[in-house]
């Protein structure tokens, strides 16, 4: 379960340049889609995380809230 949090904290920091493993009620989120991301790999190949306003993405003077979405498959947390 670790491992797909540092993967979507991660995701997060390249993509969006925002370090979220500060933000309390965004690693409560992360965690908890961790836990069913690694349930659910359990039994199925793939699994897509899906984090509705997980942030807030900041860019040259303007803010907006950003969604994480990846499909994750079994063999990048098993290996």
């Amino acid at each position: 379960m670790d491992k797909i949090v540092q993967i979507i904290l991660k995701d997060c920091q390249e993509k969006y340049g925002i370090d979220l493993s500060q933000d309390k009620a965004a690693m409560k989120r992360i965690t908890a889609a961790a836990g069913e991301t690694h349930r659910a790999l359990e039994s199925k190949l793939k699994h897509e995380i899906s984090l509705m306003f997980l942030g807030v993405y900041k860019r040259q003077g303007d803010s907006s809230p950003f969604h994480y979405i990846k499909e994750i498959s079994r063999d990048e947390i098993f290996t």
